[in-house]
């Protein structure tokens, strides 16, 4: 455009496209598999997407994301979410990937992350397909592309339950991993020598010493013996391996199983798939009858203690009381038919972690009504209380729900007192059942 000015002409000049502002992309790249030829996939990609990019003039590089071993029907891939995150923050406009299946196998996700990035004007480009999710148009050729992709994906799972169903009707393991006592070579299971012996010892305090799942857990971290990939030993490790047959040297196949290709949830197998046993499938560490005796005396103990401990329901207590110790809530117990409140960090790790001591109920309450200065019932407690900690040398503070504090003091009653004769006639029956255990054990 040309004007005259003071004699002068004056031509005006715009900037080309070459000093426009260049577009930010990016690249994604996935394979599902470990596997050598997945993996010089991926590098075959990276290495394309690299080129790609920086030969185009009026693109500016904006990263790589790659995800190695995930699959395509779940969207929480690391680079993946990594990738989203920078799109929404306003660093990326465009994203290039090989096709729909490498981008996602899953129609929902799909159709909804472009949606989401269309809204923010940021672009995938589909390189097979060469589709643009930027354009309205194009989303009913990406939703039947997109259902393509989830479709060979559920084809692809379902090909694989019939291969491994018919491996279990053979006998043939799948997905057998390193555990406590094993070691996996070959498909096989390994015994490990010297966790085997911390395996036969668990099973035999258990069986005849007469301790619980959280005692043991207790003596072993105590002691000073790792357990498997943990930091220390708890409950649930203990129990896990006093409930598995795997030690008994038969081999239970299909346990869980995956009923949905695209969540891939595992399910706990309770008689909707077919279970199948391999006897003497790898090297014992305990008997069958040591393992079937176990399970009598598990079976025994939750009777007798479902036979005292009421059904559960949130008690209204429950998030006011804190351990002076730890912090930790205090939780409520049955204990020899009474009702009890004890630390949770002390149920779950020990002794070793939180020296608290249990209070009983109704000494608690007592200390709540010498506070507020009148009776109450369990349920009123909130009306009055904002919090509750349980301190040291049997101490007690108490919050009201108006700001005031005040420690009150509170004492055991005597144990020879308070043992019914029903509670003696127990612990005799216990105490020869314990004999019984360890004479069958000699």
């Amino acid at each position: 455009m040309c004007a005259k000015k003071g004699g002068f002409i004056l031509v005006e000049i715009y900037a080309t496209s070459e000093f426009q502002r260049k577009l930010r992309v990016c690249a994604y790249a996935r394979v599902s598999s470990g596997t050598d030829d997945m993996l010089a996939s991926l590098y075959n990609q990276i290495t394309h997407y690299h080129k790609r990019i920086k030969r185009e003039i009026n693109w500016k590089f904006a990263g790589i994301y790659k995800d190695e071993a995930f699959t395509g029907t779940k969207v929480d891939r690391g680079d993946f979410q990594k990738m989203l995150k920078k799109c929404y923050q306003g660093k990326i406009d465009m994203i290039i990937t090989k096709s729909v299946t490498r981008f996602a196998r899953n129609l929902f996700e799909t159709v909804r992350i472009a949606r989401e990035l269309r809204e923010i004007d940021v672009d995938i480009f589909f390189e097979d397909e060469d589709l643009h999710s930027i354009n309205p148009e194009s989303e009913y050729k990406l939703t039947l592309y997109a259902i393509h992709a989830q479709m060979q994906a559920a084809s692809t799972s379902e090909n694989m339950k019939w291969r491994i169903s018919y491996d279990f009707q053979k006998g043939i393991s799948w997905g057998l991993k390193d555990c406590f006592g094993y070691r996996v070579k070959d498909k096989k299971y390994i015994v490990h020598k010297e966790e085997a012996e911390v395996v036969k010892l668990i099973y035999k305090m258990y069986m005849y010493g007469g301790y619980g799942d959280q005692k043991i857990s207790n003596i072993l971290t105590e002691v000073g013996i790792k357990p498997f990939k943990k930091q220390r030993w708890c409950r649930s490790s203990v129990r896990q391996i006093l409930t598995n047959p795997d030690y008994t040297g038969d081999k239970i196949l299909q346990k869980t199983f995956r009923d949905d290709p695209i969540t891939k949830h595992r399910r706990i197998n309770r008689g909707e798939k077919t279970k199948f046993i391999v006897h003497d499938n790898h090297e014992p560490i305990i008997t069958r009858e040591e393992f079937e005796l176990c399970q009598k005396i598990r079976k025994e103990r939750e009777e007798k203690r479902a036979k005292y401990t009421p059904r559960f329901k949130i008690h209204p207590m429950a998030k006011l009381i804190k351990c002076g110790n730890c912090g930790k809530t205090y939780r409520n117990k049955i204990r020899n038919k009474k009702e009890v409140w004890v630390c949770e960090k002390y149920l779950s790790e020990g002794k070793a972690s939180c020296p608290s001591k249990q209070i009983p109920h109704k000494k608690l309450m007592e200390c709540i009504c010498k506070v507020i200065n009148r009776e109450i019932e369990t349920e009123e407690v909130v009306n009055y209380v904002a919090n509750i900690r349980i301190l040291e040398k049997n101490q007690v503070e108490v919050e009201t729900i108006r700001g005031r504090k005040q420690i009150v003091s509170w004492e055991n009653d005597s144990r020879a007192k308070s043992w019914t004769e029903e509670m003696k006639a127990r612990a005799r029956e216990k105490t020869l059942a314990y004999r019984e255990r360890l004479q069958y054990a000699k």
